[in-house]
């Protein structure tokens, strides 16, 4: 696996307070919208700051698949791989639980197939093939 760092995921139940901070910091907004996910509607901001890009939304797309609500903060890294589908057999042979996906999303930022999966351990990352880019 080549992965590279896409994003870091963050859960804020008041989004709205979470950007005012993080823009008063320093961040700049790329995107701000509802989409439709794999489990309905969803909302979130992406944001970069620090060189780093920062997807901050109020629940995570993934999280009815756990055994509990998230704590708000840091939830998971993104990795962009060449191809979803075979990274996804790779890591789920090594012992990860697919929590979500793969699955097709289209949003603001373009269209990507996503996949939600879950460590050994209970590390929780994402694996993302860009289809189409818009930022």
């Amino acid at each position: 696996m080549q992965p590279r760092l896409w994003n870091i995921g963050l859960t804020a139940r008041d989004l709205e307070r979470e950007l005012e901070f993080l823009t008063g910091l320093g961040a700049k907004l790329l995107l701000r919208e509802k989409f439709t996910g794999p489990d309905g509607e969803s909302e979130y901001a992406l944001l970069e700051f620090g060189g780093t890009r920062l997807f901050v939304t109020p629940k995570p797309v993934f999280e009815d698949r756990l055994e509990k609500p998230l704590s708000p903060g840091l939830t998971h890294a993104v990795f962009e791989v060449a191809d979803v589908d075979a990274e996804c057999a790779k890591v789920i042979s090594q012992g990860a639980v697919l929590l979500l996906g793969p699955d097709e999303i289209t949003a603001g930022f373009g269209s990507r197939r996503i996949a939600f999966l879950r460590s050994p351990g209970g590390f929780i990352f994402e694996l993302l093939q860009i289809r189409e880019s818009k930022i």
